[in-house]
């Protein structure tokens, strides 16, 4: 609109309205978000005392239900090997902000006795073991582990106890377990299925195992390993060890290659493949495959010479290779642990020379591994969140209403933009009006200016009119148009007559010279002379007469007339026509004059010959300067 688009006009004025306005509804939406933080937080305030009630219930609960179940468990394996043992304890606690677990034993008269440092070591690898078993469940990957000979430091009485309570864990665990042992299969619990090691490790042959005949029967889907098959693999030319979902013993005499197994699974697991694993009877290699789900097989190879040394390859059942887990290297691949489920720790195949598990780590350690701080730790962490939730409801509360007032003094500031907005709305609407009888205006302005244009168009259309009326008929304009042809003729005779009398002028000059000759002719002995003399007169005389022709003739004509109507246009043209008969005239009057001087100039040619071809005046001979003079008379003529 023209009215309001100057700067500081209507327009601009309810431009700043309406950011008032906004601004107003911004604040007003902002007072009400704040209200409402302040009223959450207000009513978080009033539940606080319920919440950190809750967080310490949540707390003693967590303890009991981790710390208890495995206090009573490892105080079981440790009565079952040393029957006087007291009980064993776990104390879950924090250092430097982390879970830290600490284990020991009650005395019967009140303290604490440490496992690994004041206690024996069947004590020990019986706490060793249930610690083992809690950490291969709790570590979240596959349910196996291996006890390599952990019997070994219990008296022989107690080894079937031992093993029997070692089973009944791994079932009710449902852990699969490899437990080696030395001792008699007799010692083993009914249950366990049992593989023998036999042979001679130094022979051709090397040693072999003699599987349970109760073979279990795998599933595809079903988890667990199926087999451990060893090839070239120290005392192992190629042997198999069948496996079942729950325990699994292996036994034999000292020394034969009972151990190896657990090698070989830390050569796959850990990387542990030393040159030493290799047979030593001209074995290159030393391969070991694991059956798995699903019928795949993870197989490792450990060369003596080559690079890489070591590889893991995971392999379908047609023997094609899994996708991406084929690599080589010193360090075990990622994939292991992602697709089979067993990273690199020490929570599931126990060192034989090594039993002690955990005791002999920081308690941070053993929390971190038995996860046993986790739950605790998330309440603590609640504990910290709910803290620093009071301080920020406090922070809020007093914050908030702080910004509510202010917010609300300034939106009653800004309430009075809404009046003035409703006061620019109807003078917008009024200036809309006056704007649209100002186009009216101008549309009747454009009509008058297009009708003054239409009456000038018809006045100059009627003075054309007007004009052609008093023009002569199309007859009549033919004949002017053709007389002002011919009097374009006629002005070109009349230059062409110019002409003639300026040549007239000259022959009378040349007549009035002869006119000076005397009379009498002087005798002439050379009669070429006289020829020449001869034709000089008279190519003079008939230049004089041409002269006097052609002043004749223009003096005949008229000077050319000055263009007037078309009445004074014909009398002109009638004058021209008389002109030009007259002009035709005196060509054919120049033609006679022609014949007589072709004549004329035959009797002088005899007059000169009979002269001798001297010039009678002064007998010079006629093939001199004078002869130049017989030649302007032909021109002449």
């Amino acid at each position: 609109m023209h009215a309001t688009s100057e700067p500081g006009g209507l327009s601009e004025l309810l431009r700043t309205c309406a950011r008032l306005c906004a601004r107003r509804d911004e604040l007003v939406a902002l007072e009400a978000a704040t209200c409402g933080e302040v009223a959450l937080a207000k009513g978080r305030q009033l539940m606080r005392p319920g919440i950190e009630s809750f967080i310490e219930r949540l707390q003693a609960d967590a303890h009991r239900r981790n710390v208890g179940s495995y206090e009573a468990l490892l105080s079981l394996i440790a009565r079952e090997v040393v029957p006087t043992a007291g009980e064993v304890g776990l104390e879950l606690g924090v250092k430097r902000s982390l879970p830290a677990l600490d284990i020991f034993v009650r005395k019967p008269e009140g303290g604490r006795s440490d496992i690994y440092e004041d206690q024996g070591g069947a004590l020990t690898n019986a706490v060793s073991t249930g610690l083992r078993l809690i950490a291969a469940v709790k570590s979240g990957r596959r349910k196996i582990v291996v006890f390599d000979e952990t019997d070994c430091w219990i008296k022989p009485e107690r080894v079937r106890s031992y093993l029997e309570v070692v089973h009944q864990t791994a079932r009710e665990l449902s852990l699969q377990t490899i437990l080696i042992s030395h001792h008699d299969p007799a010692f083993l619990p009914e249950g366990v299925h049992l593989a023998r090691v036999e042979g001679i490790p130094d022979s051709p042959e090397g040693v072999r195992i003699e599987n349970d005949p109760r073979r279990h029967a795998w599933t595809d889907d079903e988890p667990g390993m199926r087999y451990i098959r060893m090839r070239n693999v120290q005392s192992h030319v190629d042997a198999v060890l069948h496996l079942c979902p729950g325990v699994t013993g292996v036994c034999g005499d000292n020394n034969l290659g009972k151990s190896i197994v657990n090698r070989a699974l830390r050569a796959v697991f850990h990387g542990e493949g030393r040159e030493g694993l290799v047979r030593d009877r001209g074995a290159a290699e030393a391969v070991v495959e694991i059956g798995l789900e699903h019928g795949r097989i993870l197989r490792y190879v450990r060369r003596l010479k080559g690079n890489p040394i070591q590889c893991w390859t995971l392999l379908e059942p047609d023997g094609t290779v899994h996708e991406g887990c084929d690599a080589g290297g010193r360090d075990v691949p990622a994939w292991v642990a992602e697709k089979v489920g067993i990273a690199d720790d020490e929570h599931h195949f126990q060192r034989q020379k090594l039993p002690t598990f955990l005791l002999d780590r920081g308690p941070a350690d053993r929390a971190s591994v038995l996860s046993i701080g986790r739950e605790s730790e998330l309440i603590r962490v609640m504990q910290d969140l709910q803290k620093a939730d009071v301080t920020a409801d406090a922070r809020t509360v007093r914050e908030g209403e702080r910004t509510v007032a202010a917010l609300r003094e300034r939106i009653a500031r800004l309430s009075s933009a809404l009046a003035l907005e409703v006061d620019c709305a109807a003078l917008v609407g009024r200036a809309e009006a006056v704007q649209r009888e100002a186009e009216t205006l101008r549309g009747m302005e454009r009509d008058a200016a297009a009708l003054v244009a239409a009456r000038t168009r018809s006045a100059v259309r009627s003075a054309a009119v007007a004009v052609h009326a008093r023009l002569p008929e199309a007859d009549a304009a033919d004949e002017a148009l053709a007389a002002l042809a011919e009097t374009a003729a006629c002005d070109e005779a009349a230059r062409s007559m110019a002409g003639l009398r300026a040549r007239a002028s000259a022959l009378r000059e040349r007549a009035r010279l002869l006119a000076t000759l005397p009379d009498d002719v002087p005798a002439l002995e050379d009669g070429s002379a006289c020829e020449a003399l001869v034709r000089g007169m008279l190519a003079a005389r008939v230049r004089a007469y041409l002269t006097s022709v052609g002043a004749w003739v223009g003096s005949g004509l008229a000077e050319a007339p000055e263009l007037g109507t078309a009445a004074d246009a014909a009398a002109d043209l009638e004058r021209l026509r008389q002109a030009r008969r007259t002009a035709l005239a005196a060509h054919e009057d120049l033609a006679a004059l022609r014949t007589k001087l072709v004549e004329n100039e035959r009797a002088c040619a005899a007059a000169i010959q009979s002269l001798g071809g001297l010039c009678p005046t002064c007998g010079a001979g006629l093939g001199d300067a004078s002869h130049f003079l017989a030649h302007d008379i032909e021109d002449a003529a």
